[in-house]
């Protein structure tokens, strides 16, 4: 019986040592959601405002924004810095983010984590995923990929 249990024992070490078991999920502390929901929030009403200043304590200024331009075989993959959307003059849009929501928010780990948003807009909505990296202890958005509804 002690010979079987070692056994057993021994495959169930070898088999975590291997590499075969899969790492436990990364599970958002409430002060992570809490801060990621807070910095979705300034995002959406910093593009709503055209205010920049609001925007810059979020978005990374090396961070990129990408979108398609075009229709069928002219489409093509557009994107700025937020470094160049800042050197853009301010337009506010009242109709952007008045009905929002958060779709998906999944911390990937202790630095990265991808939101999916629903925003209303004139005509119809945006779909914009996020993400976003814990940079000097605080959650900025690195890249923003967006598309119409």
């Amino acid at each position: 019986m002690n010979a079987r249990r070692f056994l057993v024992l021994g495959l169930i070490v070898w088999t975590f040592a291997s590499g075969s078991a899969r790492p436990a999920p990364v599970h958002a502390g409430q002060a992570d959601e809490t801060a990621i929901r807070h910095v979705l929030r300034e995002y959406v009403e910093g593009w709503r405002d055209a205010d920049y200043e609001r925007l810059a304590d979020v978005f990374d200024p090396g961070g990129h924004v990408y979108w398609l331009s075009g229709d069928g075989d002219e489409q093509h993959l557009q994107s700025m810095t937020f470094a160049q959307i800042m050197e853009r003059d301010p337009r506010p849009q009242p109709e952007y983010g008045s009905e929002w929501s958060v779709e998906s928010l999944e911390v990937v780990d202790n630095h990265v984590a991808a939101a999916h948003l629903h925003i209303s807009r004139a005509g119809g909505s945006y779909l914009d995923v996020l993400v976003l990296h814990r940079v000097a202890g605080e959650w900025r958005i690195v890249t923003k990929t967006y598309s119409t509804r």
